[in-house]
């Protein structure tokens, strides 16, 4: 069920969540910016750009320890 929520909105892969991701993280929207950034890396956990992204949307709202926890996994 959850698959065609995301398939009405367009969001069907973790490349699709990242995109929408990073153009929430664009126009200052970080909360719903790190919740589609979580969508792609529930889809793909090793998605070092997504963690990237999700650690710079926390560093822009000042959640360092939440930025640094993130960026970690991205150079993993």
């Amino acid at each position: 069920m959850m698959v065609l929520c995301n398939t009405a909105f367009g969001q069907t892969t973790a490349k699709d969540w990242f995109d929408k991701g990073a153009d929430l993280s664009n126009q200052s929207k970080y909360d719903e910016a790190v919740r589609a950034l979580d969508k792609a890396i529930e889809i793909n956990p090793q998605y070092a750009e997504a963690w990237a992204k999700k650690g710079n949307a926390f560093a822009a709202q000042g959640k360092y320890n939440e930025a640094l926890q993130a960026s970690e996994k991205a150079s993993r």
